[in-house]
């Protein structure tokens, strides 16, 4: 029971979830996790720097981290997150949180002490004093350089590199590769560590001076770089171009007859070869692109439609895993988006289906 009856539990129960071979411990936690969803049950926590912050690209370590001033319009969600195991054993994991603050990046990165393990399994809260041996070197760090200015060259989209997606001389758990998109239309890729030496910009993309919708990065050997734009066009790029301000390999405009009502608003990897981009207000809000060995097809290969009399717009799209527990295997069919009139719905490209899930 101890080897293979709890993997066979979790294959059979969550065969989506690529999870560490610690499988009574694997068990626990998404068992736990489910019944939390099933009875609609969350904790939330404010979650902003603290403590000091390296300041990146000077190299500069604050006591404090100070707010955004100078604002013109409200805080804006822009964020990206991933967990990874560094040990042998559940609790030794690692978690990175990159977001936009305005015209900063903040970026988290808390590598967790085995001792973690004590808490998990006592299920108590850690006192204060007991903080800094079971979470140590909790790291943030910052990136703004001084020519940004807030509202005009806000973060608008973040993407932190996974690791089979990094260059050789980012796979350092000290060190971070992050895509950033501004609205003032730079799209670069940071590398940020603890070392200042090892900050620094590997790569910028051209964008032809137009601010940045959304972006996203592909899990293929050779990884691409998608992005919509704010004049409606996708445009595809080599992540790990030679050149340093690495052009666009393909562009299409996502928005029929040029409609100046209509923006792209979000665009995601289904699988290695297929990209959905989230566009409104519209008739047609999901469009389905393939890019292959021949490039970026000029037309989408799947259009969804709101199903409704009055045109929306959908923001977050995201592609639901397969049954093989590999997220470079999602299925390229299958996908939930976000809408502006509230609702959510599961698309089956497959079939051209689109379910509402959101009650009426």
């Amino acid at each position: 029971m101890e080897t293979e009856g709890w993997r066979n539990f979790v294959a059979k129960r969550f065969p989506s979830f690529s999870t560490p071979p610690f499988w009574k411990d694997c068990a626990h936690a998404l068992t736990t996790l489910s019944r939390n969803i099933d009875r609609r049950a969350f904790i939330a926590r404010e979650f902003e720097p603290t403590g000091s912050i390296l300041s990146l690209p000077n190299g500069v370590t604050q006591d404090r981290w100070q707010r955004p001033k100078g604002q013109t319009m409200g805080f804006q969600a822009v964020l990206d997150s991933y967990e990874e195991w560094v040990g042998n054993d559940w609790a030794s994991r690692r978690t990175v949180v990159a977001y936009g603050a305005g015209a900063e990046l903040l970026l988290h990165n808390t590598p967790v002490h085995p001792k973690r393990r004590l808490v998990m399994d006592n299920d108590r809260a850690t006192e204060p004093a007991q903080a800094s041996q079971i979470f140590p070197r909790a790291q943030w760090m910052s990136f703004r350089e001084a020519h940004h200015a807030e509202g005009r060259d806000d973060v608008t989209s973040v993407k932190i590199l996974r690791p089979a997606q990094q260059t050789p001389e980012g796979r350092s758990h000290d060190t971070n590769e992050v895509v950033l998109g501004r609205a003032g239309g730079e799209l670069m890729l940071l590398q940020m560590g603890l070392d200042p030496s090892q900050s620094l910009k590997l790569k910028q993309y051209n964008t032809f001076d137009t601010s940045v919708r959304s972006a996203d990065v592909n899990l293929s050997p050779a990884p691409l770089l998608a992005t919509c734009l704010n004049d409606g066009r996708l445009c595809v790029y080599p992540l790990h171009a030679t050149e340093s301000v690495a052009q666009p390999t393909a562009q299409v405009s996502c928005i029929e007859g040029g409609r100046r009502s209509c923006q792209t608003w979000s665009t995601t990897f289904l699988s290695k070869e297929r990209i959905a981009v989230g566009l409104g207000p519209s008739d047609d809000i999901v469009k389905v692109f393939d890019v292959g060995n021949t490039g970026l097809a000029p037309e989408p290969i799947r259009r969804f439609g709101s199903g409704g009399r009055i045109p929306t717009s959908v923001y977050p799209i995201r592609a639901l895993p397969s049954s093989t527990a590999d997220p470079a295997n999602s299925d390229e069919h299958l996908l939930l988006s976000g809408g502006y009139d509230g609702i959510i719905r599961y698309v089956d490209s497959y079939v051209m289906v689109a379910a509402r899930l959101t009650p009426e």
